[in-house]
């Protein structure tokens, strides 16, 4: 929905904000234990340590029986898997899962409860690690063969597309240009291939042991991460540039080998009035306007948000929005703004919801500024939405 220019303010305040016009060999890489080997180990030391995913990013953690996910710099939610050994992951409606070997899949909603749905392995003598889906089918790669399976979207009926070699283990689909991306666990090449197998692409990273090759939605780019360096993930551009680091303490103990992001197959929009309790004390207050993932200009996205923590001296109110994502009833968006007051300063903003709706005190709100300054809880009042465009 485009924005004309408007004012909007809180109830209790006169804040008022315009919206801008603007492996070779058969072993299985479950159940091993990371090498510690200098050379293979990246760490945090390799790019910058900085936010991580746009949007969640779901992980998979067979070995441990545990089921992740991480937006931003949080893990945002996790539980535990119905089977054991649950790794190949496809996120539609729902969160659909495969065991690793001849192990059956489950079907859980997107926020985690397990639906009474199980999805037998589809081919018997293959070892399936991660997974993807474009929407109309489910994919995934023999560990022992490389061979590269379409499935329907509850991992059945399985066709070859095309093979490898013995070894890769990771896979992520592009929905929007309707190719694949694959990787190599036991070597350094990431490949960007067509659905006949063709290489598009390629380029190399500094390690081995590639986990959860998953792309994301929101920016275009990949994130990966290494048995080597487990709760560390990797954001490349798919062009191989590295361009961001992102360490989970959570997850250090945690095999993830699979992961994805959310489709984006829905237009949605962003609303919200509302306060929690600031940091120093009072209400926290914030609007959120007509928020979406939609050019408003060349620079900026969709929408408006206005803030003001009266206690921390902090308030702000900007269209400058940069990154949207909207998945379920979760939403995470940024861009930039100046506090306000004697002193201005420019900052970058992430802000984080979740729109319950009912009851909407379960809704939560979370600012995090790159000065340091950072609020987040239920809200003591208002609510968030989130709706299709009109």
């Amino acid at each position: 929905m485009k924005i004309t220019a408007r004012l909007f303010r809180f109830t209790l305040t006169a804040l008022a904000v315009v919206c801008l016009v603007n492996v070779a060999s058969s072993q299985s890489p479950a159940g091993r234990r990371p090498e510690t080997a200098a050379a293979s180990a990246p760490g945090v030391a390799l790019g910058f340590v900085g936010t991580g995913p746009v949007s969640p990013l779901y992980l998979t953690a067979g070995d441990q029986g545990m089921i992740w996910v991480v937006q931003g710099n949080a893990v945002i939610n996790s539980w535990p898997g119905h089977h054991s050994a649950e790794y190949p992951i496809a996120l539609l409606s729902t969160v659909r899962t495969l065991g690793s070997s001849r192990g059956a899949g489950s079907d859980y909603t997107l926020s985690g409860t397990y639906t009474g749905t199980d999805y037998p392995y589809p081919v018997a003598d293959a070892q399936f690690y991660d997974g993807a889906t474009d929407g109309s089918s489910n994919y995934s790669v023999d560990f022992l063969t490389g061979d590269v399976y379409a499935f329907d979207t509850v991992w059945a009926n399985p066709m070859l597309l095309f093979s490898t070699a013995s070894g890769y283990l990771d896979i992520t689909a592009d929905p929007s240009t309707g190719t694949l991306w694959v990787a190599s666990f036991i070597g350094t090449t990431v490949e960007h291939r067509s659905l006949g197998g063709a290489v598009l692409s390629s380029f190399t990273v500094p390690f081995t042991s590639i986990s959860c090759l998953a792309l994301d939605p929101a920016d275009g780019t990949l994130w990966l991460g290494s048995q080597h360096a487990q709760g560390t993930f990797y954001q490349y551009s798919q062009a191989g540039t590295l361009l961001n680091t992102v360490h989970y303490t959570e997850l250090e103990t945690q095999n993830t080998l699979g992961g994805e992001f959310p489709l984006q197959t829905e237009k949605l929009e962003l609303n919200g009035l509302g306060a929690i309790a600031g940091p120093n004390g009072g209400n926290a207050r914030f609007q959120i306007v007509d928020v979406e993932n939609e050019q408003a200009t060349k620079k900026y996205l969709e929408g408006a948000v206005a803030y003001q923590d009266r206690k921390s001296r902090t308030s702000f109110q900007t269209g400058k929005i940069t990154t949207v994502t909207i998945f379920g009833n979760q939403a995470q968006f940024s861009g930039s703004a100046t506090i306000g007051g004697k002193h201005k300063q420019k900052v970058n903003f992430t802000i984080m919801v979740t729109a319950n709706h009912n009851p909407s005190n379960a809704d939560t709100f979370s600012v995090s500024l790159s000065n340091g300054y950072q609020a987040s809880g239920n809200l003591t009042n208002g609510s968030i939405s989130i709706i299709e465009q009109e």
